[in-house]
């Protein structure tokens, strides 16, 4: 423990931010294009990589413009409302998209939480009717990514709705805080 004056630090980041709130997409597409080639571009303009995009290009592909289509103003937006046609939302992980469909995670369970495993509390309910869990801090834990659970009080698979980091250099926080539902 430090003693005299307190030094406090807090920073905040995003994964994609300046992508999101700078970029802007302006075009139009021809006839016969459709919401996968609206998202295309919009995470082209975003200067994303394209993650699972493709994974929901079945869905994407069902809509077809038959006149063609314009396109303009923030890529962010215009990718909000391209996906939500389909049913979709996303996230951006590690510079890339992360499509998924809306209240549903991402299609891979990699993760087993147990006690034994960096489950940290007892997962409590929250009020939505997900849980609440504190979790070491685990780099595959993102939102949107499944994994399965082993306590007390909650055991099977959820998805990770949102996430919140905390760690501290001079102490011994260094954990995520994880709202999730079950899968």
């Amino acid at each position: 423990r430090r003693e005299g004056p307190e030094v406090s630090l807090v920073v905040e980041g995003e994964d994609g931010g300046r992508s999101y709130y700078e970029r802007r997409v302006q075009g139009t597409l021809a006839a016969g294009c459709t919401l996968l080639d609206v998202a295309r571009g919009c995470v082209e303009a975003m200067g994303l990589g394209v993650g699972n995009l493709y994974d929901a290009a079945e869905i994407l592909n069902k809509k077809k413009y038959t006149h063609g289509t314009t396109v303009a103003g923030p890529a962010a937006d215009v990718l909000t409302w391209a996906l939500r046609g389909a049913r979709l939302s996303y996230s951006i992980q590690n510079g890339v998209l992360a499509v998924r469909g809306n209240n549903k995670g991402l299609k891979t369970v990699g993760l087993h939480l147990t006690p034994g495993t960096g489950l940290l509390n007892t997962p409590g309910v929250d009020a939505t009717g997900g849980i609440n869990i504190q979790t070491l801090l685990i780099p595959h834990l993102a939102p949107g990514s499944y994994f399965t659970i082993d306590s007390s009080t909650a055991k099977g698979t959820y998805f990770v709705h949102t996430i919140e980091t905390q760690g501290e250099t001079f102490g011994q926080a260094w954990y995520h805080n994880c709202l999730c539902y079950p899968g």
